[in-house]
Order: structure tokens, then C-alpha cells, then sequence
């Protein structure tokens, strides 16, 4: 009896413990999501290895702007980058990727202009190959301004990431990006759905972070929307869901305070009268979804 009491205690330790995998890209934040961004300067992010507790509670985070997921073919550069299927922004900076089956190729990141840092079409990044295990590693080869780089991909670590604001992730998988010059890039991803919800630049040892609602699931991300029309604007925006919806909806102003909430009773539109409002950015949160608008 001892003995199967103990492999029972071992067997359900390994379950705990067990390590998310990244198995392929179909479960990505689809576009229509907008989610708060922000960075903070910190050089220490912690330890590698199984089960770690990456802790940035205290950090002070400033905000950036938000990061809208977008469809490709509404960016400016789409054309430059054809075979693109995800997309991001934050602010005038675009990131361009594709995602296949076997791996996730990143085509461009944060440019503003083609031909120039960040633009790696000629050659891109592969940044995730599916599927991705603890201490799973690779070599890639890229293309940047004309010179040929080096990439070492190596899934180092997984746990929880603990944020400012009550802000817990579980099943945080980390990955380090280094390059040939010695530049590492490290990036912290949740894996359903899959999303690179923060990144560490070793170069200027910026950290920044994609503010997820921590409870956000596959169903929630693909089928729930929330738009905001128009924007910028100066007086009454208009909030659309994909739906009829009751809850409570949140403004919050860049800074983090909370400014105004309104219930939504079985409505699939919304009206909000921002006169009194400051120019500035803003953000809207209706239970899971996030979004965010501009006051001119």
C-alpha cells in the first residue's frame, strides 16, 4: 500500500509539474483584440529552468500605447509582405508574421518603414517551430539590411509571471532568442491562446508587456469583438460588440484610473459621451475583451 501511495504522490507531482508545449499556431490571438501596452527598464528577469516564478510585481511599468492585432491586409506595408497571415501594431510600428503548421516566421518587426531594422523578408526569422518542448532548441538564419544572422532559439524555461495589478499568468513559457552579434531577446509566452504577452531586450534591457486579461480563452479571443468608432474623436464614440451582451464596461485612462462605468444591458452597441475627457488614450475593458481609444 506504502508503495502505491508513493508512485501515486510522484505520479500526480508529475502532473502539476507537467511542461506546456507549444503544438502549433492554430490557437493565435486572432485580430479584432486590442490589449493596453507597457514597458519598464529591468536587467535582472530571473532564472531559467522548469516551474520558475518570474516576479515583476513591484516594477513600475509606463505605458506605450496599445497593441492591436490587425488583419494584414488593413496595414500600410501589406503588399510588401504577401505571404503575411498575422499582424500586429503598436502605435505607427507594424510587425509582420506567417504562420504555417510547422512554424511561426517573423517577417518584419516594429518597422515604420521598409528595407531597414526589423525588415527580415528577405529571409525571416523563424521565431517558434511547432512542436516546441522544454529545452527543445534550434538554429536559424536570417536576413536583415542586406546581412546574414544567425538566430539560436531555445525554449529555456516555463512557470508563472507575475505582473503589476493583480496581473498572474500560469503556464508561462520562455523562450530565448539569441543572435550572432550577442543580442538576446527573450521572450515570455502563454500558450492557450499563443501570445507573446511580454519581451526582454538584453540591448537597452527594456521589458515589455502586452496587458492580457489573464483569464482570456481561445473562444473569447476568436468570437468575442469589441470596436470603437470613430477614432480618435472628440465628443460620443460608439462601442460595438459582435454581439448582444450584458456587463459592466470599464474606462480607464492611461495612467491606470479608473474614470467611468456603465452597465450594458442585451446591447450590441453603446454610446459614450467622452466630452469632459482630456485629450489623450484610453482604455475600454467589458469583461474580457480590451480595446482602446483616442480623445482628440
Amino acid at each position: 500500500m506504502k508503495t502505491q501511495l508513493t508512485l501515486l504522490l510522484i505520479l500526480g507531482s508529475q502532473i502539476l509539474n507537467a511542461q506546456p508545449t507549444i503544438t502549433n499556431g492554430s490557437g493565435i490571438v486572432t485580430s479584432g483584440n486590442s490589449f493596453p501596452c507597457k514597458f519598464a527598464t529591468i536587467a535582472d528577469i530571473g532564472s531559467i529552468g522548469a516551474n520558475q516564478t518570474w516576479d515583476f510585481s513591484q516594477q513600475i511599468f509606463s505605458n506605450l500605447g496599445s497593441c492591436d492585432i490587425v488583419d494584414v491586409s488593413t496595414t500600410y506595408f501589406a503588399t510588401d509582405f504577401p505571404t503575411a497571415n498575422w499582424s500586429f501594431t503598436v502605435g505607427p510600428l507594424t510587425s509582420y508574421f506567417e504562420i504555417t503548421p510547422s512554424e511561426m516566421n517573423n517577417q518584419a518587426l516594429n518597422i515604420s518603414s521598409t528595407s531597414g531594422a526589423g525588415d527580415y523578408r528577405d529571409n525571416p526569422r523563424k521565431v517558434l517551430q511547432f512542436p516546441f518542448d522544454f529545452l527543445d532548441s534550434y538554429v536559424d538564419t536570417y536576413m536583415e539590411g542586406g546581412s546574414s544572422n544567425d538566430l539560436t532559439v531555445t525554449y529555456e524555461g516555463y512557470g508563472t509571471l507575475i505582473m503589476p495589478d493583480g496581473f498572474t499568468y500560469t503556464n508561462v513559457v520562455r523562450v530565448r532568442e539569441e543572435e550572432s552579434n550577442g543580442v538576446v531577446l527573450t521572450k515570455f509566452y502563454t500558450v492557450q491562446p499563443l501570445m507573446n504577452i511580454a519581451m526582454h531586450f538584453s540591448s537597452n534591457t527594456v521589458l515589455s508587456w502586452v496587458q492580457t486579461p489573464v483569464n482570456l480563452g481561445i473562444e473569447e479571443m476568436q468570437e468575442g469583438r469589441i470596436s470603437v468608432y470613430p477614432n480618435p474623436a472628440n465628443d460620443l464614440i460608439t462601442l460595438t460588440l459582435s454581439e448582444s451582451s450584458s456587463g459592466t464596461l470599464t474606462v480607464y485612462a492611461a495612467d491606470g484610473r479608473k474614470l467611468l462605468t456603465q452597465e450594458i444591458n442585451e446591447s450590441s452597441a453603446e454610446t459614450i459621451d467622452m466630452s469632459s475627457f482630456a485629450e489623450g488614450l484610453y482604455y475600454i475593458h467589458f469583461g474580457s475583451l480590451v480595446t482602446s481609444f483616442v480623445k482628440e
